[in-house]
């Protein structure tokens, strides 16, 4: 609540999104079935000290939302009009009605560039007009993969894989190293030793 915000702030704690990657994730938040319109507010700060014009740059501080935290669904929000956004502290706020009503909802903030943007006084409220539907994206269906270590190394994040024809060309107390003769493999076992020798 200084010359330095434009609304009137905690004035404690924030959350800064240093080196990239850079995201926050509330989750879990308990919704009520009967619910489908909410508010979504918090506050807003964009300073690079290189740079003289330090306006607020939406494209540059995605949020959004999931049922799942897995897939994620941007939404849109603002900055109450006429405000000034040029290095000050703002509150921004988005108007949401829910298609569909989750048990749960997820809300991801992520800076897409580095030291330069905070926020603080993260609220979510019910009611609201709900200015603006929300259809959440689905988790898409990941394809398990059998193949070489190659094939292996360019399967989507999160898929189980089996690495066929390979060879085993070094072994740790926790861990064997495999490849196809072009690309290699680290197989961590965490708890157990590998049962493998190399050669196998």
């Amino acid at each position: 609540d200084t010359d330095y915000s434009s609304y009137k702030g905690s004035g404690v704690n924030k959350v800064f999104f240093g080196a990239l990657p850079a995201s926050l994730v509330v989750e879990n938040i308990a919704l009520s079935a009967d619910q489908q319109n909410y508010v979504l507010s918090f506050g807003a700060n964009y300073y690079d000290m290189k740079k003289t014009d330090n306006t607020f740059n939406k494209a540059e501080f995605v949020v959004s939302v999931s049922k799942n935290g897995v897939a994620w669904t941007p939404i849109e929000y603002s900055f109450k009009e006429g405000v000034d956004l040029n290095g000050k502290w703002n509150l921004a706020t988005a108007s949401l009605k829910l298609a569909e009503v989750p048990e749960a909802l997820y809300i991801k903030f992520e800076a897409l560039v580095s030291s330069t943007i905070g926020i603080d006084d993260i609220k979510l409220s019910t009611g609201g007009a709900g200015e603006q539907e929300i259809v959440f994206a689905e988790a898409p269906v990941i394809e398990d993969i059998e193949g070489t270590v190659t094939e292996v190394l360019e399967a989507e994040q999160g898929a189980n894989v089996k690495a066929i024809d390979a060879t085993v060309v070094a072994v740790s107390a926790k861990a064997y190293l495999l490849t196809d003769g072009t690309s290699y493999i680290l197989a961590y076992m965490s708890e157990d030793a590998p049962e493998v020798a190399v050669g196998d």
